[in-house]
């Protein structure tokens, strides 16, 4: 292991060190199926960009649902999707 890798995991450690990582990074995405998420959470799912997810909302080739000009998407319909796909 380089030296940095072991300054790392000497640092991950540090309780402290840890607290403002959890608060930089956010909470962890939540494993809820019927839970609304983003474009870019989409995105991540698909492997796409956040653009490619957006026209296949427009082209209606993706399930979603507007909020004003807000496009939110139920994580268990992209789920079953990538599922169907994956067969």
């Amino acid at each position: 292991m380089t030296a940095s890798g072991t300054l790392l995991l000497e640092a991950l450690k540090d309780p402290d060190v840890v607290a403002e990582l959890r608060r930089i990074l956010g909470p962890p995405p939540s494993n809820d199926p019927g839970e609304l998420i983003g474009v870019a959470e989409a995105a991540r799912m698909f492997g796409m960009s956040r653009p490619a997810i957006r026209a296949r909302c427009y082209r209606g080739s993706l399930p979603h649902i507007r909020v004003g000009k807000v496009i939110r998407f139920n994580r268990s319909e992209l789920l079953a999707l990538l599922e169907g796909g994956r067969r």
